[in-house]
């Protein structure tokens, strides 16, 4: 009995020792747990505070292109609306995370960086919708501090002959400066943007240019554009007018040639020309043409 008691002494003693270690297992497992939560929002503050090095602030000297109906590279068989962004970053060390807002229906087509020679480095950047109605958002890493955004647009444009678009551009971060440039599709008649800005032509193209300053992340820039395309092809046209000249040309040298000889008249001058002469028998005449009587002395020349 006493060793059972013994036993049971030793048992109770073990148990009691082992929800000890357990609760002190407990106790310290609660204490790392408290720890790391405690240390957790250093941590992330310490990665928004590294985030912020390389977030930028701005834009400046940014030049915005919309071209009306510039191509179409995906054969979509509309009109595309063709939209490029290209300047330099402000307040980000390389590199850098750009950030710009995009048409719902557009479809990129290049976003990427160009660094001090104009070399293009680039692709497809992340997107995804931004919460404001009709615009996602794109991002991607610049490594260089020049950036370059292009997408074609194939819902803005309207009608079939006469066509209209109105274009929205609208941003992330305040810019300081913009040129902006609208130039009309090739062939259109009566363009006209509002508002009005500084009309230009250069390689047979008309557009107009714009100045901005200090556009900040609230700002929309709004261009109202209008035109007219017939339905007649400009290389029927050109065509038409080479087949006009062509006609005006033959007709020049028609007209200019040396006048033909029948090869039967070419004869007739040869064997003139080595005619043996003639002269009347009665009293010597000569010859000169062919003649049934002399017409000198009228004598019969049979």
């Amino acid at each position: 009995m006493k060793f059972c008691a013994i036993i049971e002494y030793n048992y109770i003693n073990t148990m009691i020792f082992a929800g000890k270690m357990e609760n002190a297992f407990r106790f310290l497992f609660s204490l790392i747990a408290a720890a790391l939560l405690l240390t957790e929002p250093v941590a992330v503050m310490a990665q928004d505070e590294a985030g912020l090095e390389n977030t930028v602030t701005g834009f400046e000297n940014v030049q915005l292109w919309i071209y009306a109906e510039y191509d179409d590279p995906y054969q979509i068989g509309s009109p595309l609306l063709l939209v490029m962004l290209e300047g330099q970053i402000v307040g980000a060390e390389l590199p850098a995370e750009v950030r710009f807002l995009v048409p719902v229906e557009s479809i990129m087509y290049s976003a990427g960086s160009k660094d001090a020679h104009g070399i293009y480095t680039g692709g497809p950047p992340d997107r995804e919708a931004s919460g404001i109605p009709g615009w996602d958002v794109i991002w991607y890493e610049v490594t260089s501090d020049t950036f370059r955004v292009e997408y074609y647009d194939p819902s803005i444009i309207l009608g079939e002959k006469n066509k209209a678009i109105s274009y929205q551009g609208r941003w992330l971060f305040p810019i300081s400066d913009l040129v902006a440039y609208v130039q009309a599709p090739s062939g259109a008649s009566n363009f006209k943007v509002a508002p009005a800005g500084v009309s230009h032509s250069d390689q047979g193209y008309d557009f107009f240019s714009y100045q901005f300053a200090n556009l900040d992340d609230d700002s929309l820039l709004t261009f109202e554009i209008s035109y007219s395309t017939g339905d007649t092809n400009p290389l029927l046209i050109t065509g038409i007018i080479i087949a006009v000249l062509a006609v005006f040309i033959t007709a020049y040298f028609w007209i200019k040639r040396p006048s033909q000889i029948t090869r039967a008249e070419r004869r007739r001058n040869l064997e003139h020309s080595h005619q043996v002469p003639r002269f009347c028998r009665q009293c010597g005449h000569r010859l000169e043409q062919p003649s049934k009587f002399c017409p000198d002395c009228g004598a019969s020349l049979k």
